[in-house]
């Protein structure tokens, strides 16, 4: 039996600029490493996600934050509506409600169950905005076995960088 799915570990988004939806921004590399030896956790990057159809680029109503995890597509027959969609397993963040005025940044947690596994779904590859770059809130003390590796599975609270990029300052705050 043949793999059920095409696989990718990074894949390029290129989206509109904010402010002209005629112009493309310059594509951007999103990874969705796995685990291994050397990046236990694997290196996925986060991104902002469109939730609803018709929401505005410029803010963040309609968007949510994310951790990409797995690009794929699976192998369907020629009339199912997903046959040839790329799609993304994405682990969601908070929505954005918990502002930081002085910083300019909102703050985001990873979305838990009841039983406190980070919650997730398969979305639409085309749904992803753009890559967005989360900071985590490191409080009075800081981890001492925090890397740039495993920054995302030892923290459970992040600022969302406004100041990533121009676009990113635009689409978010």
């Amino acid at each position: 039996m043949g793999l059920l799915c095409d696989v990718w570990h990074k894949c390029r988004i290129q989206q509109a600029i904010v402010q002209d939806n005629d112009e493309l921004a310059p594509p951007q590399t999103v990874q969705a490493l796995p685990p291994e030896d050397k990046l236990e956790h694997g290196l996925c990057n986060c991104v902002l996600v469109q939730v609803i159809d018709d929401a505005d680029v410029v803010g963040v109503a309609g968007h949510r934050a994310a951790q990409l995890r797995l690009v794929f597509r699976p192998k369907l027959s020629h009339n199912h509506p997903l046959h040839n969609v790329p799609l993304a397993y994405v682990y969601w963040f908070s929505e954005f409600t918990t502002t930081q005025p002085n910083l300019k940044m909102y703050r985001v947690e990873y979305q838990r169950d009841t039983r406190n596994h980070r919650v997730g779904s398969v979305i639409k590859l085309q749904s992803i905005r753009r890559l967005i770059q989360l900071v985590p809130v490191y409080g009075a003390r800081m981890n001492p076995a925090l890397t740039s590796v495993n920054s995302m599975d030892l923290w459970r609270k992040y600022y969302v960088n406004s100041f990533f990029n121009k676009e990113t300052y635009q689409a978010v705050w």
